[in-house]
């Protein structure tokens, strides 16, 4: 985890967020949001773009997700979608958005 003022970051990489057990070392950690670069491959974006705010709702966490050739997401930790952008249909893009930096409540028992 990483500190950025108030708020505890974690990072992760792409297909580390199909694994829950991640997920919930960063939820135990206290962590405000998850940071993401991924590489979709096109196809994949949409399904590994909701994997990985699934992972946000079950720790409790907002995910800010970057990834090539696939979804821009930034979601905050009750899976609410701020905003979202596609990287596959042009050479570059940007998302810009606001999302709370907090670790929320959520089922820990399973943590």
């Amino acid at each position: 985890p990483l500190s950025y003022g108030p708020s505890v970051l974690g990072v992760a990489i792409c297909k580390d967020l199909d694994f829950i057990q991640l997920g919930r070392g960063y939820s135990r950690a206290g962590i405000g949001a998850l940071l993401v670069p991924a590489w979709d491959f096109t196809t994949d974006g949409w399904l590994h773009g909701r994997m990985a705010l699934l992972r946000g709702v079950e720790g409790g966490y907002a995910v800010i997700r970057a990834a090539s050739e696939g979804l821009l997401t930034i979601s905050d930790a009750r899976g609410v979608v701020v905003a979202e952008s596609r990287s596959s249909l042009e050479p570059a893009a940007l998302l810009t958005g606001t999302v709370r930096l907090a670790n929320s409540n959520t089922l820990r028992g399973f943590n």
